[in-house]
């Protein structure tokens, strides 16, 4: 796996590709452009400015990144720190279908929500955020990492970025949004209006 060896912590941090962009903790000010990309990328009413300034406001659990090109956000990465009494509540999972190294593991790190605007895709900027999200998870020790990605057909739409970081498929649950999509409304960008029909394939990797 690329990456950058931590003496100090004795763990791997990962070295994000230069790229003419930045990567910084994302600020009230960029509230509103998250919101706009998830609107497009995710689903209409997936994330809402509410949702958004909660985590960013919440530092001890929650880590919010954005790329700025020319002081636009072009993507953004929302992450959050679990302990083993929350993982499976926040990743809608029973124990028994998690890897055995997250079950023994104190604090996980998941990346929660990863997307990117349509006119940056394939430009690092996914990559990039992972990475950072990544880094910032590392250094508040967790020793496991877990993300979401969603699956229409046989289409994964994070799989490359989270390929290239070590994290591995590790289960796929059918219709993972299908209840809250009903509940809030919102409309899948591969499925329309709900229910969206969309698995989650939850990805793990060991720390």
């Amino acid at each position: 796996m690329n990456g950058l060896y931590d003496a100090n912590s004795g763990k791997r941090a990962f070295k994000p590709p230069l790229e003419a962009h930045s990567i910084v903790n994302a600020k009230k000010e960029h509230i509103t452009q998250i919101a706009a990309i998830s609107d497009k990328e995710l689903g209409e009413g997936f994330l809402n400015y509410d949702d958004i300034m909660e985590k960013i406001l919440d530092k001890n659990s929650h880590i919010c990144k954005v790329a700025l090109i020319d002081k636009l956000v072009a993507g953004f990465c929302l992450s959050k720190i679990v302990n083993q009494s929350e993982i499976c509540d926040y990743l809608r999972v029973d124990q028994a279908n998690l890897p055995e190294y997250v079950n023994r593991a104190d604090k996980i790190g998941v990346l929660k929500t990863i997307a990117v605007h349509n006119d940056f895709h394939r430009r690092g900027v996914g990559h990039a955020l992972t990475l950072a999200a990544c880094n910032d998870l590392i250094a508040r020790d967790i020793q496991a990492l877990s993300s979401i990605a969603w699956k229409n057909g046989e289409q994964i739409n994070a799989d490359r970025v989270l390929s290239t970081i070590g994290l591995r498929p590790h289960i796929e649950i059918k219709s993972y949004w299908e209840a809250d999509g009903i509940k809030n409304n919102y409309n899948c960008s591969a499925c329309g209006p709900p229910p969206c029909k969309c698995s989650a394939v939850l990805y793990f990797k060991a720390v």
